[in-house]
């Protein structure tokens, strides 16, 4: 320890040693030069000085310009987007009906929320009696294999009936189970569609029939959208 501490103070000695005699000889040389000499190197020096400095503002300068291009930038796109959140179509279902009688047949009426046209919309639906909710998240649709999807455009605020029979035929058995709640007639499925600002959009939604009227109400998962 004592000879890294002496091998160090040498070291500082020595570059203590060296400074001073740079020092000596930078004032020696200019001691050396004319009167006009010394003029022109002052005249470079303060040259060179100011050109640091204004590489040091300009530097600044680019930077100060370039954070506020990324902060109108952001703004721009927070703008962007609130701009086609108020504009967009949300497809949303607005209610329905159920008539249970040899079969359920069943009305949902979808409205488009928003401010433009619902483009590509597709409607997929599957229903049934359950005696438990519609698990989460959904599971996949189960549509025919020769089923045929119109697609639509639906305009902003308009609305578009969908008229789905459940294939099931309700026996006088069915109608005890229905009437003493052990089960309850479901209907779910997905919306799809795209937006003017051309997403993909999705609505999935689930009703389940509200025993004692003809009217849904909805579950209490699976009505999400993007």
């Amino acid at each position: 320890m004592k000879l890294f501490k002496e091998s160090v103070a040498r070291r500082i000695s020595r570059m203590k040693i060296g400074f001073r005699s740079y020092r000596v000889a930078i004032k020696d040389w200019w001691q050396r030069q004319n009167g006009r000499d010394r003029l022109e190197l002052t005249f470079q020096f303060a040259i060179v000085v100011l050109t640091i400095g204004y590489l040091i503002v300009a530097h600044w300068q680019f930077q100060v310009t370039n954070d506020t291009l990324i902060e109108i930038k952001k703004q721009n796109q927070i703008a962007e987007q609130s701009m086609q959140y108020g504009q967009a179509a949300y497809m949303v279902v607005q209610g329905g009906n159920v008539s249970i009688d040899k079969q359920a047949a069943a009305v949902i009426t979808f409205v488009n929320g928003g401010n433009t046209p619902a483009y590509q919309f597709e409607i997929s639906v599957n229903s049934g009696f359950r005696d438990g909710p519609i698990p989460s998240p959904m599971p996949p649709l189960v549509l025919p294999k020769t089923a045929e999807f119109s697609k639509a455009i639906i305009a902003p605020h308009g609305t578009v009936n969908s008229f789905h029979t459940n294939d099931r035929i309700i026996t006088p058995d069915d109608l005890k189970l229905i009437t003493n709640k052990t089960v309850r007639f479901y209907i779910w499925g997905i919306l799809t569609y795209e937006d003017i600002f051309k997403r993909q959009r999705w609505t999935t939604f689930c009703l389940v029939h509200r025993l004692g009227t003809n009217n849904f109400d909805p579950c209490q998962n699976n009505n999400e959208a993007n």
